[in-house]
């Protein structure tokens, strides 16, 4: 047997299907502006500030010749940004290479941070690094050299992420040790750093910033026993020179232009030792002007042999006096410079 609804049921199927096409009727007719609204757009977060502290534990390789210093430091980042990895992002500027062991990040709860609290990440890491320095051998070897450290977030601009030097902690540690260099200050500072490019950044016009962290350890070389070793071929020949103008006048004078030659080549040979160990620069330095005054007095000595053997014969007098001045002239001109040079540098 098969059951019918009953009319009741019927009409209110009826009505309920007149009710849906009048609704689907008038969602159809609304605009399809009002049916999707976009979201609000989000405001611009505020750049994550960045507490940057560096301890220096070692401190070696100080070579001129390849403008590079070698150093291992310990470096910590605080923030409160859980998102952030500086350990993957902050770079050492100027490094010809770097390496990074013992990296950790430790979260710290309830940490005083702009006035508040906040649970602060703690990055932190050892580097050991190799390091571009641009040497001032103006006083070598009395030289004072500032090596720097310049760390910066290589994927952040400073839109993003600022950092803010840990100057309280950063320090340098009392076991290290220098040979033949004197440590006398470290400090550290937070900085700006423009560039004069976007690297293709189609938000930005002209120039790009980035936050930069910047270390500096000031040294002086302890020079006096190096000032000997090093130059030693230069006061040789200067001695010769000397020595020439004790010998005869007359029948010694080859032996005096010979003495001369001899002291050419140490001077020659003196010179290579010094080129090799320190950069090529523009500017006149402690070593350029010993060097200089070094073969000046060899060829003035040379000039006087030429001098005294013309005139010896017609006037011996005049002869031995242009000698003895020779000698008092290039004697004390050679030592009078030099030792001005010499006491200005290690001022």
């Amino acid at each position: 047997m098969i059951y019918f609804p009953g009319r009741s049921f019927r009409v209110l199927l009826a009505i309920l299907l007149v009710f849906l096409g009048v609704s689907g009727a008038a969602v159809a007719a609304v605009p399809d502006t009002m049916q999707a609204v976009p979201p609000p757009e989000a405001a611009p977060s505020e750049p994550v500030k960045v507490k940057v502290g560096i301890f220096i534990t070692e401190l070696y390789d100080l070579d001129m010749s390849k403008r590079a210093v070698s150093m291992n430091f310990w470096a910590w980042y605080l923030h409160p940004d859980k998102a952030y990895k500086p350990l993957d992002t902050v770079e050492v500027v100027n490094a010809k290479a770097t390496s990074i062991k013992f990296s950790s990040v430790t979260s710290k709860d309830d940490v005083p941070w702009e006035g508040g609290k906040k649970q602060i990440f703690w990055d932190q890491g050892k580097y050991s690094v190799t390091a571009f320095q641009d040497w001032d051998v103006t006083n070598f070897p009395f030289d004072r050299q500032i090596l720097h450290i310049q760390m910066e977030d290589g994927q952040n601009d400073s839109t993003q992420t600022i950092f803010v030097a840990d100057v309280d902690n950063s320090k340098i540690s009392d076991t290290v040790l220098v040979p033949g260099w004197t440590i006398e200050s470290f400090k550290i500072k937070s900085r700006d750093s423009v560039y004069k490019t976007t690297y293709g950044d189609p938000t930005l016009q002209g120039s790009s910033t980035y936050s930069r962290v910047s270390a500096a350890i000031t040294v002086r070389r302890e020079g006096v026993r190096l000032l000997g070793s090093m130059f030693i071929g230069f006061f040789v020949a200067f001695c010769l020179t000397c020595l020439t103008y004790f010998l005869d006048t007359d029948w010694m004078a080859g032996s005096r232009v010979g003495m001369c030659g001899g002291a050419i080549f140490a001077s020659v040979g003196n010179k290579y030792v010094v080129d090799s160990y320190l950069p090529p620069v523009s500017n006149f330095t402690l070593a350029d002007a010993i060097e200089a005054s070094t073969f000046a007095a060899i060829i003035f000595s040379i000039l006087v042999v030429v001098v005294v053997k013309a005139i010896k014969e017609k006037r011996p007098k005049t002869a031995n006096w242009v000698n003895n001045a020779g000698f008092m002239m290039n004697c004390f001109g050679y030592l009078a410079f030099n030792g001005f040079m010499i006491a200005r540098a290690a001022g």
